[in-house]
This record gives C-alpha cells, sequence and structure tokens, in this order.
C-alpha cells in the first residue's frame, strides 16, 4: 500500500481498497498541515506522525473498552487520545465519496486538478439529503474520514 493518504484516497476511487483485514495501517503525515484517520471496510489507515506502537496499542488499552478492532481507528475514544496525544482537534468524521471528473477543461475554481482527476468530497453523513444529492451526481462513497485540526 502506498504511504501517501491521497494516492490512498486516489486507489479507493479506482476501486482498489486496502484488505478487510481488521488492520491498522500508520504513514506519515504527507505536510505540516493534514493529519487523520482514513477508514475503509475493515481498515484503517492513521497518519499523526506519532510512535506506531502507541497507536496500535490504544485501542486496546482499556480493558473495559469492547471496541470492534475493525472500527477501532474511528471510535470516540481513540479520537480522543489522539487529540490529548496531538493537541489537534476533530471537529467531523465525514463520509468520503467520489466521481469520476466531467470531461473538457475545469472550471476556473479547479484549474489545479489534472485533467481527468477524481473529484472527492466529503459529506456529513446525518445530512441525507446532501448524501443523496451527491449520490444522484455520481459520487460514491469509499470510507469515512476524521481529520486532526491543528488548534
Amino acid at each position: 500500500m502506498n504511504s501517501d493518504p491521497a494516492e490512498i484516497l486516489a486507489a479507493a476511487a479506482r476501486g482498489e481498497f486496502p484488505p478487510a483485514d481488521g488492520a491498522t495501517t500508520i504513514v506519515p503525515r504527507p505536510n505540516g498541515r493534514d493529519a487523520g484517520v482514513l477508514s475503509f471496510t475493515a481498515h484503517s489507515v492513521v497518519f499523526p506522525d506519532e510512535d506506531p506502537e502507541w497507536i496500535r496499542a490504544e485501542p486496546a488499552a482499556d480493558s473495559t473498552d469492547s471496541t470492534d478492532p475493525l472500527v477501532a481507528g474511528m471510535t470516540p475514544r481513540f479520537h480522543a487520545a489522539l487529540m490529548a496525544r496531538t493537541g489537534r482537534r476533530v471537529h467531523t468524521v465525514d463520509l468520503m465519496t467520489v466521481a469520476e471528473a466531467l470531461p473538457g477543461a475545469p472550471a476556473t475554481a479547479a484549474r489545479h486538478l489534472p485533467p481527468d482527476a477524481v473529484v472527492g468530497a466529503q459529506n456529513t453523513p446525518g445530512n441525507a439529503r446532501s448524501v443523496r444529492a451527491f449520490q444522484a451526481a455520481g459520487y460514491r462513497p469509499v470510507g469515512a474520514e476524521a481529520l486532526l485540526a491543528a488548534e
């Protein structure tokens, strides 16, 4: 698997997902701004630049926690531990959706996108009307994300 979160998302957009093996893949932060957790079917990708052993152990640290290891990277408890350790905040957990770019030259606001790029969108899962609108426009869900914002 690639170690760049953007490439992991691009692969998911192509239908190439991480294995549904219950594992947590830890990759470096791609830059000074971005950190977070990507979640796919039974696989998490974590990129906070923290100790990998801590990341792997943290979901199991509380013996009373009955967290399913298949979703451990997206639990509020894990996010709270990440926030405490990194000094960052998770503001929302979003549904990640992708669609093929429209043909032709990109609009002025999207000139930075390469031709034929896959376009991604983040949707708040509770806003069902928005999710349905994006699905009607051709976007398809690929996973979830929790971004860690610097405060």
